[in-house]
Parts: C-alpha cells; sequence; structure tokens
C-alpha cells in the first residue's frame, strides 16, 4: 500500500473517532445506570469500536497487516452502528434540501465502504501474494 493511501485511510478513522469522541465521553461520565442489558451491549461495543479505530489507524499508517486485520473485525460492527469510514458526510447541509436525503447518503456511505473494502483486499494481497498455481478440477480427480 502507497503511504498516501494509508494515510489517507487512517485520516478517515480518526476522524470518525473525533466525531463521536463526544460520544465515548458523555457515556462514560454517566454511567449505566437505567440502561437495559442491550443498551449496556450496546454502549459498551460502540466505545470498545470507536478505541480500536485509533488502532486501525495506527497500524495502517505503520503498514502493518494488523491494521487490515482489525479493519475485518470492525466491519460488522461499523455496519451495526452506521459508523462507515466517510460518516463525516452525515454531517453535510444537502441532507436538508432532498426529500430523501438520509437515504441517498446512506447508499453513498455503503458504496465508499465496499470501496474501501476493496482497496483493503488489495493491501492484503502485498501481504499474502499467491506464489502457487492451484490445481484445476480435472488435475484433482486425476489423482
Amino acid at each position: 500500500m502507497k503511504k498516501t493511501g494509508a494515510y489517507f485511510w487512517a485520516g478517515l478513522d480518526v476522524l470518525t473517532f473525533m466525531r463521536n469522541l463526544l460520544y465515548i465521553t458523555t457515556t462514560l461520565s454517566l454511567g449505566f445506570s437505567g440502561f437495559s442489558a442491550e443498551g449496556i451491549f450496546n454502549v459498551v461495543t460502540r466505545d470498545l469500536l470507536l478505541i480500536s479505530l485509533l488502532f486501525s489507524a495506527f497500524f495502517t499508517v505503520r503498514q502493518k497487516k494488523l491494521g487490515a486485520w482489525i479493519y475485518w473485525g470492525q466491519l460488522p460492527v461499523r455496519y451495526y452502528f452506521y459508523l462507515f469510514s466517510f460518516s463525516s458526510l452525515r454531517d453535510l447541509p444537502f441532507l436538508e434540501v432532498f426529500e430523501n436525503g438520509r437515504e441517498i447518503i446512506f447508499w453513498v456511505l455503503v458504496a465508499f465502504e465496499l470501496l474501501r473494502i476493496a482497496y483493503t483486499v488489495r493491501y492484503f494481497h502485498e501481504f499474502y501474494p499467491v506464489t502457487k498455481k492451484r490445481k484445476s478440477s480435472a488435475e484433482l480427480l486425476d489423482a
């Protein structure tokens, strides 16, 4: 991965963390009183996801494969909490101009996140190059 790509994705992770820093401080200062078990799970999981964004950014800049592993682990939780790499686009004012602006931006964010997944797959191939030629099904049946 080129350094510029690593800095870009790490910067988006840090930006997402900074946007949600108020959420972390509020939940930590108020505690868990009045939450159901599911609410406590959601708060703890979201806080852990936001903290893992910093680790993901750090290891991505250092170009370690651990950064990609952390990102893969974050993916289901990112989709659950609607916390994508480009989630700062939700703050733009054009959402109020269109009647279905929130739905449009959701699909735009999903498309951008799929772009990041494709970039991460490409990044993984730098660490796990395919060196062996795989046997075809006919060769496997002959053996």
